[in-house]
């Protein structure tokens, strides 16, 4: 007997042996190899599996992020043409990608499943059921448990199919056209890679972790030790003791019992307690650990202790571009490859991330208004995103700044003159936007340095010696740009400097109560919408006041 047939007949001698068997069977790449990944038994005292693994917050909450997520976006069939893109609501596949795959599972439950075993296990499995006929479109799709799945190579043809186990024994061979294959990072790009393999150091130490802080709080937050007894016992009198000494103090409703120790024993104590153990960081950093494996930002998975409001948004937004759009391109080819036919070019599909903004009211009214605003989006377009009634013909008017032009126009000196109102308007904005970007570096200042400082107001006038430059250095462009749009033949006399001073002088007390507010307990919140707000109509105010000269009279600023 050779040494894989010893190893298979020990590990298919119990039920559990035999599970185990398959599983690791299951990740192998290449059945014509001997090379597959182990799924570790034990980590860290800990039996890591598939399933154990998923009791492990961090790891949970990891998966079920990103395949819920996945999930709840818009996947829609569009149709490219030279002038257009056209979204194909009546093709058969729309309500197969869209509503339901099979009559069994809505879209966001196959999607969920999908992704969550190609997280885990390294690859997902749905057949493809096709309808009868020579086109053979796509009917629906089942997914297929991954310890189920072999993918194999025919050793004649040197083509890949997968192989099937079934519940009722035996095996079925599939077309790779008829396998919607979901999979990521792998070794020869036929399987992936079983994350819970890979990380399972990583999640034993954290479910070690997890299971010592349990049976530490279970045992009334006593620590291992010993009994020191002057004498020789017995056997019986070791068991006496210890068994007496346990019911005492161990178990639920035990932890404030008071034990009586007897004959001159002494407790010795035999274990590290947890603060020295670094029981706490270490469970922290587990969860770090686990969002690295998944590609995510910690603040994901709760753990948020290094996110501030300043750096929350753009991890927020690395999370799409690094968690979520590989999955959503894997998805997208697989799909276009096997679910659209090759005849019908122009055909695709698209998992729209849009979706994403479906609970940020804010972000995604500001997203419309900047389409809208360069004639991307007409009015009717919006609203029938946001699911509303269209207003009528009029609302498919695209509709562009009136200063606006086109290059040819502005070589050729066609161009209409700059409309005050808007310049006002449009500079606003931009004096809000600098506004905002001064307060952010402030405040990351403060939270590095100004908070820790036993002298505040000292350090507050130091840095704002330093600062008062640069926010000068910052707005006077800006402000110099505008004013000369609005009335190119002006000069300027020197009065921008003075209205930057005031608003300076305005901008370091604002900050100052803002900041001892902090320091004292009564707000957390230092760059709200209506402080920016608030800064860029005053900048707009004190230059909307100046007087100016131009062709050797002063007057006001057109309005």
């Amino acid at each position: 007997m050779g040494l894989w047939s010893r190893i298979r007949s020990r590990f298919e001698r119990s039920e559990s042996m035999r599970r185990l068997f398959f599983a690791l069977q299951s990740l192998k790449s290449d059945p014509q190899r001997t090379r597959f990944i182990p799924l570790p038994l034990r980590q860290a005292g800990v039996y890591v599996d598939h399933d154990t693994a998923m009791r492990f917050s961090a790891v949970f909450r990891a998966i079920s992020y990103i395949s819920q997520t996945i999930g709840c976006l818009p996947w829609e069939v569009l149709l490219d043409t030279a002038d257009k893109t056209t979204k194909m609501t009546t093709y058969p596949l729309w309500r197969l990608l869209k509503t339901r795959p099979n009559p069994e599972m809505g879209s966001q439950t196959f999607r969920e499943t999908m992704v969550s075993w190609a997280l885990s296990w390294g690859n997902g499995y749905a057949e493809i059921e096709r309808g009868p006929g020579t086109v053979g479109q796509p009917i629906a799709l089942w997914p297929i448990s991954p310890d189920r799945v072999e993918v194999r190579r025919d050793p004649g043809t040197r083509q890949i199919y997968y192989e099937v186990s079934n519940y009722q024994g035996g095996t079925t061979k599939i077309d790779p056209m008829n396998m919607f294959h979901l999979h990521g990072l792998g070794f020869d790009g036929l399987v992936g890679y079983s994350v819970i393999s890979y990380a399972s150091r990583s999640i034993g130490l954290g479910m070690a972790a997890e299971g010592y802080a349990s049976d530490f709080f279970a045992n009334g937050a006593i620590s291992t030790g010993g009994l020191k007894h002057p004498g020789t016992l017995s056997d019986k009198a070791r068991q006496n003791i210890s068994e007496s000494f346990q019911s005492v103090i161990q178990g639920q409703g035990k932890r404030f019992n008071i034990p009586v120790f007897e004959e001159g024993m002494e407790w010795i104590d035999m274990m590290v307690n947890p603060e020295d153990a670094q029981l706490l960081l270490t469970r922290q950093f587990q969860i770090t650990d686990i969002a690295r494996w998944f590609g995510l930002p910690p603040h994901k998975l709760q753990e948020l202790s290094r996110a501030t409001w300043a750096n929350i948004e753009h991890l927020s937004m690395e999370v799409v571009n690094d968690a979520l759009m590989p999955w959503i391109i894997r998805l997208e080819q697989e799909a276009d490859y096997k679910l659209l036919p090759a005849s019908q070019k122009g055909l695709r599909t698209k998992l729209n991330v849009r979706g994403l903004l479906r609970g940020d009211d804010k972000s995604r009214a500001e997203y419309y208004k900047i389409l809208h605003d360069i004639g991307v989006y007409s009015t009717n377009t919006i609203l029938r995103l946001e699911d509303m009634d269209p207003v009528g013909p009029e609302g498919d008017e695209l509709i562009v700044q009136l200063n606006q032009t086109t290059l040819k126009k502005l070589v050729a000196g066609d161009v209409p003159g700059p409309s005050p109102k808007l310049a006002w308007q449009s500079y606003k904005m931009l004096f809000q936007h600098a506004y905002e970007r001064i307060l952010r570096r402030e405040i990351g200042q403060f939270e590095r340095d100004g908070a820790k400082k036993e002298d505040f107001q000292g350090w507050f006038n130091h840095y704002f010696t330093r600062e008062r430059p640069r926010i000068e250095q910052e707005i006077e462009p800006i402000a110099v740009s505008l004013l000369l749009q609005i009335a190119p033949e002006i000069k300027l006399n020197g009065q921008i400097p003075e209205v930057l001073a005031r608003f300076i002088d305005w901008h370091v007390e604002t900050v100052r109560g803002a900041f001892s507010a902090f320091l004292e307990g009564k707000t957390d919140d230092f760059c709200t919408p209506e402080r920016v707000k608030e800064g860029g109509k005053r900048l707009i105010e004190g230059l909307a006041g100046l007087s100016v000269e131009a062709k050797g009279d002063t007057h006001a600023l057109p309005q």
